[in-house]
């Protein structure tokens, strides 16, 4: 599979599933995490092989609360490639993967059909006035 494919399977992924999809400094797609104030750099990342795996980032304040997200994302089947104090780095599978996105919270906010209703009305009052 060439890299563009792979990349846009990635997307797609993420467009299926309600994940947040970014692309970052390097050019990589990414799924940043909606909680940047307390974990900056927690995301799902595209691993750049063909293989069926997904990247997970995380990054904690002290080893203690990076303990903790370790252990549950080695509960929801992640396996560990790189361990440092406060970071660590995991593969997951698909399904692997959409439990550490709700656990980092990489999932989009879902609003209320009535909501985005409202949202849709406001927006084309919006371009109304505009024109």
């Amino acid at each position: 599979m060439s890299e563009r494919k792979s990349k846009n399977k990635f997307k797609n992924f993420c467009i299926e599933n309600s994940l947040r999809y970014e692309i970052d400094d390097c050019g990589n797609p990414i799924s940043p995490s909606r909680v940047r104030k307390f974990s900056p750099c927690d995301h799902l990342w595209w691993t750049g092989g063909s293989d069926e795996k997904i990247g997970v980032s995380v990054c904690r304040p002290t080893p203690a609360t990076y303990s903790k997200v370790k252990k549950k994302l080695l509960a929801l089947g992640c396996e560990v490639v790189q361990d440092g104090e406060c970071e660590g780095n995991f593969f997951a599978s698909e399904k692997a993967a959409l439990g550490a996105a709700k656990l980092l919270r990489t999932t989009k906010r879902k609003f209320s059909e009535a909501r985005a209703q409202r949202m849709r009305d406001f927006w084309a009052e919006k371009k109304q006035e505009t024109a």
